[in-house]
């Protein structure tokens, strides 16, 4: 089910943060203290963000976006806060129903299940991008020969130490855990296997184009 039809048809009740929170939570079937409970947000707290009482911190947020991708649904920072960039969806059923129409359309060339898949995950997120891991620098997080994809931030919402998808001013793709740098436009870029050999090692204090937050992987 992709709820991005739903929000334009109902985008009276999604105008603030609390709003588009609530309204989220409103496709599962958890009741807010079920939700709290299962997630381990303070149940008051979630009220008071869903009423629009007390904004949601950063780290907050990316707790609650952690709930709702472990509950199958992608929702981007940019969506919460702003009410822009990519829609939420459910990306099980999304992918699951689409995988079964692709099935009977691709060409030979995307016989790989795991590239059939990487397709939807695409063509259902327009903000998006897919990475085949090529080395060994992301041991254990990823192995050399996996699939992951990422949905689009903006710079200013990037989570020191996690792990993203790095576009460079060069056009260069690579996966690392990003840590900010000295200024706002600079970054530390650093693999998870320093002993790995790697076209682009650790880097410090570099500028980057764009950065995707990785929500699929795929073993190959």
């Amino acid at each position: 089910m992709d709820l991005k039809e739903n929000y334009k048809t109902d985008e009276k009740k999604t105008q603030t943060v609390g709003d588009r929170i609530r309204s989220l939570r409103g496709y599962l079937s958890l009741s807010r203290r079920e939700f709290c409970f299962k997630h381990s947000i303070p149940e008051p707290t979630l009220r008071a963000w869903e009423l629009s009482l007390t904004s949601i911190t950063p780290r907050y947020l990316q707790k609650l976006l952690k709930a709702f991708e472990q509950e199958n649904i992608l929702c981007s920072f940019e969506w919460i806060m702003k009410g822009e960039g990519t829609a939420p969806l459910f990306a099980s059923e999304v992918i699951s129903n689409e995988l079964k129409e692709y099935e009977a359309q691709m060409t030979s060339s995307l016989d790989n299940p795991i590239l059939l898949e990487s397709a939807v995950f695409q063509r259902r997120n327009p903000d998006s991008i897919v990475i085949n891991i090529s080395d060994k620098s992301m041991l254990p997080l990823y192995e050399d020969g996996d699939y992951v994809g990422g949905l689009k931030v903006s710079l200013t919402s990037i989570q020191s130490g996690s792990p993203y998808i790095i576009v460079l001013p060069d056009g260069m793709q690579v996966v690392r855990v990003l840590h900010k740098g000295s200024s706002k436009s600079l970054y530390t870029l650093e693999c998870s296997n320093p002993q790995a050999k790697s076209r682009m090692p650790n880097a410090t204090n570099v500028e980057i184009k764009d950065a995707y937050r990785i929500v699929w992987h795929r073993k190959n």
